[in-house]
C-alpha cells in the first residue's frame, strides 16, 4: 500500500498522505485530516495542484481488502 503511494506521489512531487487525501477527493469523499502540527496542516492542504490518473485511481481502489484499519463506528466510545 505505502509502496504505491510513494511511488505515485513521487510522480507529482507529494507524500502518501497527500496522495491518499486527492484519491478521497476525487471520489467525492469529505475527508477532515487531524494534525496538530503546523506544517502538516500545511502539507494536507497542499493536494489542489494535481489530478490522479483514472490508472491511478484504480490502482489506489484495488488495495482495499474489506477490512477496517480502525474501530467500528458502531463501538466507538468516548471517555
Amino acid at each position: 500500500c505505502i509502496v504505491l503511494l510513494k511511488s505515485i506521489g513521487n510522480r507529482y512531487g507529494k507524500d502518501p498522505v497527500q496522495v491518499a487525501l486527492r484519491w478521497a477527493l476525487q471520489r467525492g469523499v469529505i475527508v477532515i485530516p487531524k494534525s496538530e502540527n503546523p506544517s502538516r496542516i500545511v502539507s494536507n492542504a497542499d493536494i489542489f495542484d494535481f489530478s490522479l490518473t483514472e490508472e491511478e485511481m484504480s490502482s489506489i481502489c484495488a488495495l482495499d481488502r474489506g477490512k477496517r484499519l480502525g474501530p467500528h463506528p458502531d463501538n466507538f466510545f468516548m471517555g
